[in-house]
């Protein structure tokens, strides 16, 4: 967590003296989607508060924030960093960093487990043969993750984001969705992913999220989502959801998960937002 720390001040001390946001900002003020961020940070000692995040804006430049979300359905303690730099009076490059911990996991007497999980068993069982062993009722998890991110206003109604991610598991005996069965050893995974928001009413946009994740696995899956955002002055409502999948995982090596298996994962995202 120390350097966690580090990184957070040095990023305040760079970001404090950047330039105002442009008078041709996007209007749209959701954060990105799920694994892309569309570098949008909080005004100078502005709050938002909400289901999706609770932050806070250190400078004009640079926001802290937590997902009350994250925090109370998955029971994991989160920590999110935004900082952002103008390079053009349309053009913006980003850094994100984000830390998870799940607390105290609990352990439940028996829980659903896929036979295939198990080496001797045939795969083809897994469908029909599920047996209950003791493990952990929810997620055990601990991850920290970098995301570098490049935002271009193209148009008065469309802004275009694109996020390389990179994600590295510390602790994974019992993983969130964002630790898709590689079929290898590899303790990060990579994703590249591009978000399209667009302008379809005075006060609503469409955040559309297309990409690739898990890079450096041994069978990549592809990543969509589409959330509907609604926004007043000091409002912002938001439906949608996205899904992480690849329907040529090979039968032979799928597990089973908390809500998930190897094949895909589906993330619904409901946002209630108020900002002061």
């Amino acid at each position: 967590m120390v350097w966690l720390v580090q990184i957070f001040f040095l990023m305040c001390c760079i970001s404090s003296a950047s330039a105002k946001p442009s008078k041709n900002e996007f209007q749209n003020r959701s954060v990105g989607h799920l694994l892309t961020s569309n570098n949008q940070v909080l005004q100078k000692n502005h709050w938002g508060l909400g289901t999706l995040y609770a932050g806070y804006g250190i400078t004009d430049r640079w926001t802290v924030a937590t997902s009350p979300f994250v925090l109370f359905d998955f029971n994991m303690f989160n920590l999110q960093s935004r900082a952002v730099w103008q390079l053009s009076e349309k053009s913006r490059l980003g850094i994100d960093l984000g830390y998870y911990k799940s607390i105290n996991p609990k352990k439940s007497e028996y829980y659903d487990y896929c036979l295939a999980n198990s080496p001797t068993t045939p795969v083809a069982q897994c469908t029909d043969n599920i047996e209950r062993i003791a493990g952990f009722k929810k997620f055990k998890m601990e991850a920290w993750t970098i995301k570098a991110t490049y935002s271009r206003l193209m148009t008065s109604r469309y802004r275009f984001s694109t996020s390389l991610s990179y994600f590295y598991y510390i602790d994974d005996e019992r993983p969130f969705s964002f630790r898709m069965d590689p079929a290898n050893k590899d303790k990060y995974s990579l994703a590249l992913t591009t978000l399209h928001e667009l302008k379809i009413a005075a006060k609503s946009y469409l955040n559309v999220e297309a990409g690739l994740w898990g890079l450096n696995y041994q069978h990549p899956y592809y990543h969509v989502g589409l959330t509907y955002n609604y926004q007043t002055e000091k409002w912002i409502f938001g439906i949608g959801a996205s899904s992480t999948f690849n329907p040529n995982f090979p039968k032979q090596k799928v597990r089973k998960f908390v809500y998930y298996d190897s094949r895909w994962s589906l993330h619904p995202e409901i946002q209630i937002q108020r900002f002061f």
